[in-house]
């Protein structure tokens, strides 16, 4: 679908991107605990929502043990495997209206790079959106706390992967799916924004990863290739 995510786009325009790239889990936890440890689930321990059962470096340890603040928006529990680790600047699920408002990742953003500038330190920001896991942006029954998306999607507007079957109801839960990836994208583009009038924007390391498939039959959970 065409402009679902310009600010990804443009992200990757002006970078290095990888066309076939894949998890090596297919659910958030263990997949981030791989992500932050560099170490397949039967090496670390982590297989499932658990936390580290022995002492392993994280990226963002070792970040922060060079003197990097260190800071986390968003599903915090699921990206710290690591019990003993404290992040410098952390912000979750409710203060982030669900994590579904690109004004407050935006703002908590702002904060923490303006933190860096007065203690004149590097940093390492993760930041997690709640888009798009389930509940999508139901235009009908959003609840008033979540932000509209920049833009909304009709069923007329998707297009039904290959495992799906072409239905009335599936092409309107995935335009749904459709509203929370571009509200995932406003995000993304509210947070570069930040990045940006910090004046980091030169000097910073930018990279967009994923923790697992769409929450649908045979994408999330399952590593079945589509």
């Amino acid at each position: 679908t065409k402009d679902l995510s310009p600010n990804l786009s443009k992200l990757a325009s002006e970078g290095m991107s990888f066309h076939n790239a894949h998890v090596n889990i297919a659910i958030c936890a263990p997949s981030r605990s791989i992500i932050a440890t560099g170490r397949y689930g039967f090496n670390s321990g982590c297989f499932g929502f658990n936390k580290l059962p022995k002492d392993i470096p994280t990226v963002f340890g070792t970040f922060q043990k060079n003197g990097y603040l260190t800071g986390v928006l968003g599903k915090v529990s699921h990206s710290t495997p690591d019990l003993k680790f404290k992040w410098d600047f952390s912000h979750d699920y409710a203060e982030l209206n669900a994590g579904r408002s690109p004004k407050k990742y935006h703002d908590y953003t702002a904060e923490f790079l303006e933190r860096c500038k007065k203690e004149n330190k590097p940093f390492y920001l993760m930041v997690n959106s709640h888009d798009p896991h389930r509940p999508f942006h139901n235009p009908e029954k959003a609840k008033p706390n979540w932000s509209t998306p920049s833009k909304l999607y009709s069923p007329e507007d998707v297009v039904v992967p290959s495992y799906l079957t072409d239905l009335p109801e599936v092409r309107e839960e995935l335009s749904h799916y459709y509203n929370s990836v571009r509200r995932f994208d406003d995000t993304v583009g509210r947070v570069l924004e930040a990045l940006d009038k910090s004046g980091f924007a030169d000097n910073t390391l930018v990279m967009f990863i994923t923790d697992n498939g769409s929450a649908f039959p045979f994408a999330k959970a399952n590593t079945y290739l589509a």
